[in-house]
């Protein structure tokens, strides 16, 4: 739920949804000397979410139509189900990124890499825009690249805390913190109304 928060609140920051922008720590202390795997946030689903959604916030989802508002909690509803299957698969062992930074590590002085390791594609697949991680006392981190943002967070039975980094000269954490309160309050918006039955579930055509 709330990488998806976050993950909405950057696709309206940048303009687009990449899926090479986006990254979450997860553990594998399952494992002996394991510490973390990547979760790499975006997928289709979240693609499908986000975009529904829409690039501009909205400050309230009163006055859409109900099939409008049960479509996009649908979507929100299948995102985050996809979203926690990647993170089992990553705490499992299941992920790319420490596999390739294995093979990365294990080059010898002089040895040449293969072109994989040089292909643009590849280069582009570490470039986090946005790194997070989910930690207890909420520290906070640096962005991993200069155009990026770090966001720490922590949540509560009835609080959330995000702390959000960023360099100076990019003016990102001001919008983008004000674009992830929107898109938590519209996710919220979304979940309120259907205990509230707020809408009639779609019929058939």
């Amino acid at each position: 739920y709330l990488q998806l928060a976050m993950q909405l609140a950057t696709y309206r920051l940048l303009g687009k949804q990449v899926a090479t922008y986006m990254y979450e720590a997860t553990q594998t202390r399952r494992f002996v000397h394991g510490r973390t795997e990547t979760t790499r946030t975006v997928s289709f689903d979240s693609q499908d979410f986000v975009e529904a959604m829409g690039p501009v916030s909205k400050e309230t989802v009163d006055g859409v139509e109900a099939k409008s508002k049960y479509e996009k909690l649908m979507k929100l509803r299948k995102a985050a189900k996809t979203h926690q299957e990647y993170t089992r698969s990553a705490s499992n062992g299941r992920g790319i990124d420490r596999h390739f930074l294995g093979l990365t590590l294990v080059l010898e002085d002089g040895e040449v890499a293969p072109d994989l390791f040089s292909h643009p594609a590849f280069i582009r697949s570490k470039s986090w825009r946005l790194s997070t991680s989910s930690l207890p006392y909420c520290p906070g981190f640096g962005p991993v690249v200069p155009d990026g943002l770090g966001v720490g967070y922590g949540l509560s039975n009835d609080s959330l805390i995000f702390n959000v980094s960023s360099r100076r000269d990019n003016n990102y954490v001001e919008t983008f913190c004000s674009l992830l309160e929107d898109a938590l309050t519209e996710m919220k918006g979304l979940l309120e109304a259907e205990e509230m039955c707020d809408w009639v579930v779609p019929c058939e055509d």
